[in-house]
């Protein structure tokens, strides 16, 4: 146990750098500002706000771009003079990744709360007022599931260039699917289609009925479906993971 804490601190570390905090902590309000002015005309008559809609939707895509965190974690260059002295040290393969992605989960979903919270706080965007907490455990748990999914790419890859390049187009493509920049109806029935099955769609469509409907029939449903997406991720992890392949 007490090798997992130092290897968990020593990821905090190696993640709490200025251009993280400053990607997940003052990015989305910046994204969301711009966002908001932009297509303010957009918004004007309806009961959701230029702001409230960038504001839900610029937090799910800092959340999937920040997927590639994992692979900077895993794979960095200047990382492996520690990582090798990691594979010499008595702690177990599993304390190893687990650490990393605990480390990772624990960032990247304390700066996300964080953000939503002064957003409901501030009035800056509707979250849902006393729902929050709905929200932020959806949002808990999509989290999750990018982590394990860069993680497991990377186990299995084990590039840093190849794995950034596949996680940023792949979500920036979902991202278009999920509705983030517009409305997917836009796009056609064959692409509307396709995003049914995107985990990203769900979670969006989720979020948008927990805070405006106050409830969704289907929030239980799509949380624990993310889970079980994080739990078979984690068995490629799991079965992949070597630490004599980061050194």
């Amino acid at each position: 146990m007490k090798g997992f804490y130092t290897l968990f601190k020593q990821a905090l570390c190696q993640l709490l750098t200025p251009a993280t905090l400053t990607i997940f902590l003052i990015f989305p309000s910046v994204l969301t500002f711009l966002m908001g002015f932009l297509f303010d005309g957009l918004y004007n008559t309806t009961l959701v706000s230029s702001y409230d809609f960038y504001g839900v939707t610029m937090i799910v895509f800092i959340a999937m771009m920040g997927a590639t965190v994992p692979a900077n974690i895993f794979l960095e260059k200047h990382l492996k003079s520690g990582n090798t002295r990691i594979f010499y040290s008595p702690v177990s393969r599993v304390s190893i990744y687990m650490a990393k992605i605990l480390a990772c989960f624990v960032v990247m979903s304390l700066c996300i709360s964080i953000n939503m919270i002064l957003f409901q706080v501030t009035s800056f965007v509707n979250l849902g007022g006393s729902r929050i907490s709905y929200v932020i455990l959806l949002m808990g748990a999509f989290v999750l599931f990018l982590i394990l999914l860069s993680t497991a790419l990377c186990v299995t890859i084990h590039s840093e260039e190849l794995t950034n390049v596949i996680i940023s187009n792949s979500m920036s493509v979902l991202g278009l699917l999920s509705g983030i920049f517009f409305p997917i109806a836009s796009l056609g029935d064959f692409f509307e289609m396709i995003a049914q099955f995107s985990p990203m769609k769900w979670t969006v469509d989720c979020l948008f009925q927990i805070i405006y409907d106050g409830r969704s029939e289907y929030y239980w449903w799509i949380i624990f479906g993310l889970v079980v997406l994080s739990l078979l991720l984690l068995m490629i992890v799991h079965r992949n993971y070597r630490p004599d392949d980061y050194i």
